[in-house]
């Protein structure tokens, strides 16, 4: 996590650059988040981009309050950074 240890809450994309993160997520309320991965995907030297790690996900599931919501957020995200391993099985030893 390239902004664990910040308290800011909106990053500049020259920040993100910086960091050069392994894989980016993009929460989108449906508009513009094709866009903006293909803004990130045009930075080659980027890990993110170079290893195609650049996922899009819905506003609603993971900026909802539920419980149910986040366990549905929780298996998305974790299929998405690891797609060989399947939901069901992240986390358990």
């Amino acid at each position: 996590n390239v902004v664990e240890d910040s308290t800011f809450r909106v990053y500049s994309r020259e920040a993100v650059l910086a960091a050069n993160p392994d894989c980016i997520l993009i929460v989108t309320m449906g508009l513009g988040g094709e866009d903006e991965i293909a803004q990130w995907k045009r930075y080659a030297t980027l890990s993110a981009a170079a290893d195609n790690r650049i996922f899009m996900i819905d506003a609603e599931l993971v900026c909802s309050p539920t419980p149910l919501d986040f366990v549905k957020a929780l298996g998305e995200v974790s299929t998405m950074l690891y797609p060989a391993t399947p939901a069901t099985v992240i986390g358990k030893p």
